[in-house]
């Protein structure tokens, strides 16, 4: 049989019974044969392979790859993509009749809706709408542009007429359409700049490079069945929790569920929990240094 033991992955042994391998970080093992695999220690029922340690001659053809091997392969989450434009209020209120003008088919101004903010407890900055219909299998849904402060103005909102939520996808690609076709020309002509963010993102996107190898860390070695409930998961998972807290990691709890989830492969059950545990630690480190400071 071949095996190939990336950095960070498990091992599922044909026996049946889920083993996980701690290496140091940066490097893969590859092997044609698991007979004989297993290390001679064992911790807590899961079998250990230290990559510095001594590999058994009958394991068959072991290979180690360089450094990164385990983070390059790392996949990116897709996210909502934001977009932000620098001006002010009298520029802005200038350049949108160009940006109407300039609207594709199928979208249009939505003058009521703006005259229905304005008349709200929450009307106190400008801000603009604008409808698109269905079309090319994107829902129908309104784009508000707002004020954010003094010199920016930011796409605060894009809401479905027809349907409970936009996926991500729905939501950039409504996003991207009014970017391309009416703001950026509209922006070219007025002298305004606009700037949109990215679809993607890995974790650095959230976090420092040291908080996220620690997330990397534990998730690599971490039961997928049991979480952080063994002593040396809950020390990993512990370090990553106190690292992000002292980052000020931007990462919330649903965050985390996902890229637990979608990037990493959790089960769901068990993503929840850790993201429930991951807001409550943040949240009594948090309480930990305020009644600290007013001691």
């Amino acid at each position: 049989m071949f095996l190939r033991f990336q950095l960070w992955n498990r091992m599922r042994r044909s026996s049946g019974r889920l083993s996980y391998f701690e290496t140091e970080p940066s490097f893969a093992v590859e092997t044609r044969d698991e007979r004989n695999c297993e290390s001679s220690s064992r911790q807590s029922g899961h079998a250990m392979f230290t990559m510095f340690g001594r590999i058994p001659t009958d394991c068959g053809r072991v290979s180690v790859y360089g450094a990164n091997a385990g983070r390059d392969m790392e996949r990116v989450m897709e996210i909502f993509r934001e977009l932000s434009v620098s001006t002010d209020a009298d520029r802005m209120a200038s350049a949108v009749p160009q940006m109407e003008s300039s609207l594709p088919s199928g979208w249009a101004r939505n003058l009521e809706l703006e005259r229905d903010i304005r008349s709200s407890p929450f009307g106190t900055k400008p801000a603009y709408c604008f409808t698109c219909a269905a079309h090319e299998g994107l829902p129908a849904a309104t784009l508000v542009l707002a004020q954010k402060d003094p010199g920016t103005f930011f796409v605060s909102n894009i809401i479905p007429t027809s349907k409970h939520q936009l996926s991500y996808r729905e939501y950039n690609s409504i996003l991207e359409e009014f970017f391309e076709r009416a703001l950026r020309p509209s922006s070219e002509r007025c002298g305004l700049t606009a700037v949109m963010t990215e679809a993607q993102a890995d974790l650095d996107h959230w976090m420092s490079p040291v908080t996220a190898e620690k997330l990397r860390a534990f998730s690599a070695c971490a039961n997928r069945s049991t979480g952080a409930a063994h002593p040396s998961d809950r020390e990993r998972w512990n370090d990553f929790v106190l690292s992000a807290y002292q980052d000020s990691s931007r990462m919330d709890a649903p965050t985390l569920k996902r890229w637990l989830v979608e990037v990493d492969g959790w089960a769901p059950e068990v993503a929840d929990q850790l993201a429930l545990e991951y807001a409550y630690g943040r949240e009594l480190l948090t309480f930990a240094e305020e009644h600290r400071r007013s001691a």
